[in-house]
């Protein structure tokens, strides 16, 4: 059975063109909206894709039926899925017109299917599953040209030869449009990496505090990317931007030169304003005004950044060549690397007049303290001493032993119910040594604002906590201070070793009195240099802090909410971590006997967690050992060596865990044991008292229960640290059915862990 007899001549005349151009319109204002965008130049691609599908759709009138099937089967499984129902309807319009129809219905059967491939085919980019390098665009080409191959060898020799005569001068333009680019582009390219290179370096010498070396580099980065972008940019190659693919390649180009000079730029101004030599005011300390100055450029610096990151990220094309989109990505990387860093020294440059004292003087409360005698945020208080900044310039005010405090109290705790009931056990306000009695510095710090004035001390602007590690990064940034008493200079190296441990085997019991008078010494020769010190590079600084700061050494908080932040960003201000879902560990400990066996206490911890879908069992088992050897001065060992009538050199330690389980049971050496416990800091806080005698390893076992919202998927723990004289081992498990994971590590900073992160 064939086709039915065609229509009279006179019909076919007039109904003919009408459908074509219904057919043309259809196609052209699809293609018009689709999102197809062979070369990201909106008018053109708009033109293009009219004139494509315009095309497709003539060839649709001459070509077989059953390449238009096959080439709307091969489409249809990857356009979208709106589309389907359309394609099928179709593609049985053709094969019933084809059985049914006459050779005219069939010829517009045929170009309605070429129409409808050509409106799915400039649809391919937007969907998933071709992802590979201009695969979308490969599978419509494909596709469209059996269509239009197909037509044309069924159209008349006078069609096939002027199509063949405008491939001719369509190709001819084409390559007279790349002509240019193949003159300017080995240069460009040798520019670009000539960039690249230069900007690299500059940003290692800035790094490295080398700031006329990196300006150099980076103003040689910035000429090279200008020399590249100008010629990318010259008119010369505007026809070839015209040219589909490499238009996107020129665009990358133009976005990658076009950033590379704007950032070389902002960072030559930036570098120039941050320089330490700049900065640096007649003492060492910072320059205020000079820091003012350099606010704007770091500003714009960010700003360059954050503007080249948008661009960067817009020039993503599927049509990019590998070697060209690793550039780019590079590029977008080094970007999204650098931005951090640039924040940082911005809201630094920001926060340091207002700490500095740039309006008033600013008066800070130094908390010297020492882990040998352990309280729950680090260490006992030994020794304070008060810092004022006036305009840059440092200077030490009141200064002594914490004892002083003490004797001129008992001092006054403003609205004690905010705070954790097992602080005010620790009786602060008649013990100014136990000021460091909970795990959280800023609260720490708000109930030291509130007592300090009560006994006679001046209203504060900040807290600093300093320990042992917290003193010798502050040598790092101030140089050795010399010892006479000892007959020794300590220096970065040395002095958290001397106050940890060496200065327990120097002094006999009668002279005590002589040791607590070398340890005011110290500390206060040590901020005496601190006052002296070159401090006017915000870079060197924050290397030398941040690690200790992350370890909880060294800390800070002051009561202005803005500069409060910036210490924040820097890991100084030493806060608790907040309940955020994750489960979560906490091991804390306080001397109670009172002694310096602390310095000789070793921790290990390990968390084992069991997932059993509806909920969590976990255990905490922590072992302590008393290293402490047998010949140290007696009163190391604390109350003529005895504590509570325990055997000598017993450590009589305050245990607790902070947890968001549920406790089921502890014990001590397998014998269940009182516990004591409270919610405090948005967790449970259990707390049993453990006697570890010298030489002793006593086990600690807490069995938990609770419930989780982290069944499925990965599993995070957060475990905070606790800045003791050795940092704990800390092994944490997880089980989750047959799974089981373990991670392993030396506990110096607060933690996150995930578990099963490669789960389905």
């Amino acid at each position: 059975m064939g086709a039915t007899p065609e229509p009279t001549i006179e019909s076919q005349h007039l109904l003919r063109p009408m459908v074509v151009a219904v057919l043309l319109g259809a196609a052209a204002i699809a293609a018009a909206g689709s999102s197809g965008a062979p070369t990201g130049i909106g008018w053109w691609d708009t033109f293009l894709a009219t004139a494509l599908a315009a095309a497709v759709t003539l060839a649709g009138l001459k070509a077989k039926p059953w390449v238009v099937i096959v080439a709307l089967a091969a489409l249809a499984p990857f356009g979208p899925s709106a589309a389907l129902p359309f394609v099928v309807a179709t593609i049985g319009l053709i094969l019933a017109t084809q059985w049914f129809g006459t050779n005219a219905s069939l010829e517009w059967a045929c170009a309605s299917g070429a129409a409808l491939a050509s409106m799915v085919a400039l649809r391919l980019n937007a969907i998933v599953p071709l992802e590979s390098f201009g695969a979308p665009s490969v599978l419509a080409g494909a596709t469209l040209l059996m269509i239009a191959t197909g037509g044309l060898a069924a159209s008349s020799s006078t069609v096939r030869r002027n199509t063949a005569r405008s491939v001719v001068v369509i190709a001819a333009l084409v390559v007279a449009a790349l002509a240019p680019l193949a003159v300017l582009g080995p240069a460009i390219e040798t520019d670009a990496r000539a960039g690249a290179a230069a900007a690299r370096s500059g940003a290692s010498a800035g790094r490295s505090g080398e700031t006329v070396q990196a300006i150099s580099d980076l103003r040689s980065a910035e000429q090279s990317f200008q020399y590249a972008n100008e010629r990318i940019t010259s008119r010369w190659l505007a026809a070839a931007r015209l040219v589909p693919v490499v238009s996107q390649h020129i665009e990358a180009g133009t976005v990658m030169t076009d950033q590379g000079t704007a950032m070389a730029s902002a960072a030559v101004v930036a570098a120039a304003a941050a320089d330490p030599v700049v900065l640096r005011g007649s003492s060492g300390i910072l320059n205020l005004s000079a820091v003012d100055q350099a606010a704007a450029p770091l500003d714009n610096f960010n700003n360059v950044l954050s503007e080249a990151q948008q661009e960067l990220a817009a020039t993503q094309s599927a049509w990019l060549i590998p070697p060209v989109e690793r550039q780019r990505q590079r590029a977008a990387q080094e970007v999204a690397e650098a931005l951090p860093a640039a924040r940082a020294a911005s809201d630094a440059i920001d926060a340091l007049p207002h700490l500095l004292g740039s309006d008033e003087p600013r008066r800070y409360l130094v908390l010297l303290a020492t882990p040998a005698e352990a309280r729950e945020l680090g260490g006992f208080v030994g020794n304070y001493l008060e810092l004022i900044v006036d305009r840059g310039e440092l200077s030490i005010g009141e200064a002594g032993r914490i004892g002083d405090l003490h004797r001129r109290g008992p001092a006054v705790l403003p609205n004690p119910d905010q705070y954790p009931l097992r602080y005010l056990a620790n009786d602060p306000e008649q013990w100014p040594q136990n000021w460091t009695g909970l795990p959280d510095f800023p609260l720490v710090a708000k109930a030291v604002r509130g007592m300090y004035p009560s006994i006679g001390g001046s209203e504060l602007d900040g807290v600093l906590y300093v320990d042992p590690v917290g003193m010798a990064a502050l040598l790092e940034l101030t140089g050795p201070v010399d010892v006479p008493e000892i007959g020794r200079t300590l220096d970065h190296t040395t002095m958290a070793d001397y106050l940890l441990f060496e200065q327990y085997g120097g002094f006999d019991l009668e002279e005590k009195q002589e040791r607590a008078e070398l340890l005011d010494q110290i500390s206060l020769r040590t901020f005496a240099a601190l006052t002296t010190a070159d401090l006017s590079d915000p870079q060197h600084i924050a290397s030398v802090v941040e690690p200790v700061a992350n370890g909880g050494h060294l800390l800070m908080t002051v009561f202005d909410p803005d500069a409060d932040a910036f210490l924040a960003s820097l890991g100084l201000r030493g806060a608790f971590p907040e309940p955020d879902g994750t489960d979560f560990l906490s091991v804390v400990h306080a001397n109670t006997s009172p002694n310096k066996l602390d310095t000789f206490l070793r921790r290990s911890i390990q968390y084992s967690i069991d997932l059993d879908g509806t909920g969590v069992e976990a255990t905490v088992d922590i072992e302590l050992h008393n290293s402490a050897p047998d010949d140290l001065p007696p009163y190391v060992y604390g109350n003529d060596g005895n504590a509570d009538g325990l055997p000598f050199g017993t450590n009589l330690v305050h245990l607790s865990i902070y947890t968001n389980h549920q406790l089921t049971g502890a014990a001590i050496a397998g014998a269940p044991t009182p516990i004591e416990s409270h919610t405090e800091l948005g967790y449970n806080r259990y707390l049993i008292v453990v006697p570890v005698g010298l030489g002793d390893t006593v086990p600690v076992r807490f069995e938990l229960a609770g419930s989780t919202d982290q069944i499925e998927g990965s599993y995070e723990v957060t475990v905070a640290n606790q800045a003791l004289a050795t940092a704990d081992s800390l092994e944490v498990t997880v089980t989750n059915g047959e799974e089981t994971e373990t991670q392993g590590l030396d506990l110096d900073s607060d933690l996150r862990l995930r578990f099963f992160s490669e789960s389905p």
